[in-house]
């Protein structure tokens, strides 16, 4: 279950602000707000960040370095959104 802390943490913030949003209407910023928390959740406490993007243009891999936390960011909310 430790490992996983980072994803129920997120996983458990977005249903709840999934049944708050059915109730009242969320607006926009605070749903990104609490997207965007999520996403923080599963990066600090899951230590889940995308380190590469591999050979994505057939040049070997592409490292992303010090952008990894804001690429993990970024990525994750996208998948939320969609």
């Amino acid at each position: 279950l430790q490992p996983y802390r980072g994803l129920i943490a997120g996983i458990s913030l977005l249903i709840l602000m999934g049944v708050v949003d059915d109730f009242k209407e969320l607006r926009p910023k605070l749903r990104l707000v609490g997207q965007l928390l999520a996403a923080l959740f599963l990066v600090a406490w899951g230590n889940k960040l995308i380190h590469n993007f591999g050979n994505i243009f057939f040049l070997g891999d592409v490292n992303v370095g010090l952008w990894a936390f804001p690429i993990t960011i970024f990525f994750t909310v996208g998948f939320i959104i969609i």
